[in-house]
């Protein structure tokens, strides 16, 4: 299945994608695509990020290492 997307670009967004499509030779759309995939699979282990087994949630609330 295929669907289209219609997004608005700051002038800036749109000079980078140009550029991006002309160095790799790829289409616009295959760049935003990439992206979109890339974002969504960072996302999936996002949860993860800083995870300590059996830390506080909060490490900051740990007290006695600062060298105030």
């Amino acid at each position: 299945m295929s669907n289209t997307l219609t997004i608005r670009l700051t002038d800036e967004e749109e000079k980078w994608l140009r550029a991006m499509a002309k160095k790799t030779g790829k289409t616009r759309s295959f760049i935003v695509h990439q992206q979109l995939l890339l974002a969504r699979s960072s996302q999936r282990f996002r949860h993860l990020v800083g995870y300590i087994k059996d830390a506080p949630e909060d490490l900051s609330t740990r007290k006695g290492f600062s060298r105030e």
